[in-house]
């Protein structure tokens, strides 16, 4: 079965992604990484966005279970290219997570991600369920090619 999920809205750059905060440890203020306010919000509207789309599949599909494959479209308005995929998948792996539509993005074995200038923010993910059999043969040349270059 296959999942789409679409959010409209803001991206978070990496840039603005984390900060420093401090907490008290006994007697010493102890420096810690989270994720900004703003960043936050922008996760919750995402999660709020995806929990109703998840409502048309049904909440009992959900976490998805086993290996998987994405097929992610981010949409990019400003800076497009300064955005870093990596990081934006970052934050989209965050989001499916937060929001119980997987468990881990460990899940994830395959994918194919990629940007497009357009003008309004957001992400279309597509989520396939793969067997570790299919997993297997489709990784299957790059293995042979990758025992080949290593003298196995």
């Amino acid at each position: 079965m296959n999942f789409i999920f679409i959010y409209k809205g803001k991206l978070p750059s990496k840039a603005n992604y984390k900060e420093i905060g401090y907490r008290r440890v006994g007697k010493e203020i102890k420096p810690f990484i989270r994720n900004k306010k703003e960043v936050i919000l922008f996760q919750n509207e995402a999660i709020y966005q995806l929990h109703k789309q998840m409502l048309s599949y049904g909440y009992e599909k959900f976490p998805i279970m086993g290996f998987l494959k994405s097929d992610i479209v981010f949409f990019i308005k400003n800076n497009f290219e300064k955005r870093d995929l990596d990081n934006l998948e970052k934050f989209l792996f965050d989001v499916l997570e937060k929001g119980n539509i997987i468990l881990n993005d460990a899940q994830i074995v395959l994918k194919n991600t990629r940007k497009l200038k357009f003008e309004e923010e957001g992400f279309l993910v597509k989520l396939q369920k793969i067997s570790k059999e299919k997993k297997e043969k489709r990784l299957e040349k790059f293995i042979n090619i990758f025992k080949a270059f290593s003298g196995k």
